[in-house]
């Protein structure tokens, strides 16, 4: 630290702080004069199999760590189930006797429609009634173009 940034900080304590550190300046050991050691580099646990190519030196190893799955043979298997037909045999499970509703809808019948470019007219389902009807081939950029 420079001198004049020693000032500062002695300036901007207060008298009781001051004292502070003078007790601990003087508690802890000045003779020593070697220099302190850097404290050991923290390990962050290897999660992965990529942590494990990384050295301390953040150098890549380039052999590919082995797999630590085991492969399981593939065979045919042969189904056990046996149904001997004893669950769902009972009252609550039974499908009710229903008689089945009469079909009642008419069956639709085609509507003519006349296409507006050619002028022919055609028999269509009745879904497909419009205004403004196109016939297939027109549409398709046929003829009557």
């Amino acid at each position: 630290m420079s001198q004049e940034i020693v000032e500062t900080l002695l300036n901007m304590m207060t008298e009781e702080q001051k004292a502070q550190l003078i007790k601990k300046l003087k508690s802890s050991d000045i003779t020593d004069s070697k220099p302190q050691e850097p404290p050991a580099p923290c390990r962050l646990k290897q999660t992965g199999s990529q942590d494990a190519r990384v050295s301390d030196d953040f150098t890549m190893k380039r052999e590919k760590p082995q797999q630590k799955s085991i492969q399981v043979e593939v065979k045919k298997r042969e189904n056990l189930f046996v149904d001997d037909g004893t669950e769902h045999k009972n009252e609550a499970n039974k499908t009710p006797e229903i008689v089945p509703t009469a079909r009642s809808r008419p069956k639709f019948e085609k509507v003519e429609q006349v296409c507006n470019y050619c002028k022919k007219s055609e028999m269509v389902h009745p879904q497909f009634v419009r205004e403004f009807y196109t016939c297939v081939r027109c549409a398709s950029g046929g003829a009557g173009r």
